[in-house]
């Protein structure tokens, strides 16, 4: 998560977009404070995934890693282009 802000931040401030939309609604209400949802977000997810029956949290949890993973590649890559 703490990647994926970092570099979203940096992508915006270099003149990019943020392609999901309900991260770009969160962000047009919220300003510079917008990442702050995400922490009760992933506070969630990992309740969820500690009372999950096995082996399902750890799938979930795998599932919500790599798709924060795939999000900070695709900045990192849009920033050295």
């Amino acid at each position: 998560v703490v990647g994926d802000v970092i570099l979203a931040n940096r992508l915006i401030k270099a003149g990019g977009t943020e392609k999901n939309p309900l991260v770009r609604w969160v962000m047009e209400r919220l300003g510079s404070s917008w990442w702050m949802v995400k922490i009760p977000i992933a506070a969630l997810a990992i309740l969820v995934a500690a009372n999950a029956v096995e082996p399902w949290g750890y799938v979930g949890l795998g599932v919500a890693a790599a798709v924060h993973l795939y999000a900070v590649v695709h900045n990192w890559r849009q920033l050295r282009t």
